[in-house]
């Protein structure tokens, strides 16, 4: 019976796997801001690599990614972590006190690192997305 159901399990997920790359690869401007140096686009991969964690049950790693990409490209990801998060809540994939930790593990790491970094380049303490 187990089989079965992790069968059907993966048979859902390669589903909505093929479909979510549809829909990706059909995004008509993905070509033309792709070409640039933009923090959307360097964020991109980490969201999209984020939702396949999640789409395969790895909800630890897909939440780390979101806060990852918040914290070092995009602030506005935040709103997208917490709309996933919630349907996480909700749907009982996690905790609050394991969001908790994910959430300030990852950030407090992903904070160090680029804070870290773009110190170095910019000759002064910074964290570019929190200016």
């Amino acid at each position: 019976d187990s089989n079965t159901t992790e069968e059907k399990r993966r048979k859902k997920t390669r589903f909505v796997g093929a479909y979510f790359l549809l829909i990706t690869a059909c995004q008509f401007h993905l070509p033309y801001y792709g070409s640039r140096m933009l923090p959307n686009i360097m964020a991109l991969p980490l969201v999209v690599h984020s939702y396949a964690y999640w789409f395969d049950g790895n909800i630890r790693l897909s939440c780390s990614l979101l806060v990852i990409a918040a914290a070092v490209f995009r602030c506005d990801i935040i709103i997208l972590l917490f709309t996933i998060g919630l349907c996480m809540l909700l749907r009982r994939e996690m905790t609050i006190p394991q969001a908790l930790i994910i959430g300030v593990t990852s950030g407090i790491i992903a904070l160090g690192m680029t804070a870290t970094f773009d110190s170095i380049l910019w000759g002064r303490i910074v964290w570019p997305e929190g200016e």
